[in-house]
């Protein structure tokens, strides 16, 4: 299992405590698949996930698609308020 995939089970897993999920999103940022994007997204989205779960997966998100040069707009629209105020 690749170290992008163990991270992202930790940031799915409700049972990780809180900070292992944020420094797991943190993490998340040196990677660039469409995995790794996706995952972030559905927490960037995600009203139903705590706040600072959602601006970390907004902020790391946006590094990514920085770095791409390759902003989706459409997605970023789609963000929690918290996500969008990091991206």
């Amino acid at each position: 299992m690749e170290r992008w995939e163990k991270l992202i089970q930790i940031v799915k897993a409700e049972s990780a405590r809180f900070d292992e999920r944020d420094d797991a999103i943190i993490d998340l940022a040196e990677f660039n698949n469409n995995e790794v994007i996706e995952a972030l997204f559905n927490i960037a989205k995600n009203n139903q996930i705590d706040i600072m779960l959602q601006a970390s997966a907004g902020e790391v998100l946006t590094e990514i698609w920085i770095r791409n040069s390759n902003i989706d707009f459409k997605k970023l629209t789609i963000f929690t308020d918290s996500a969008l105020n990091e991206a």
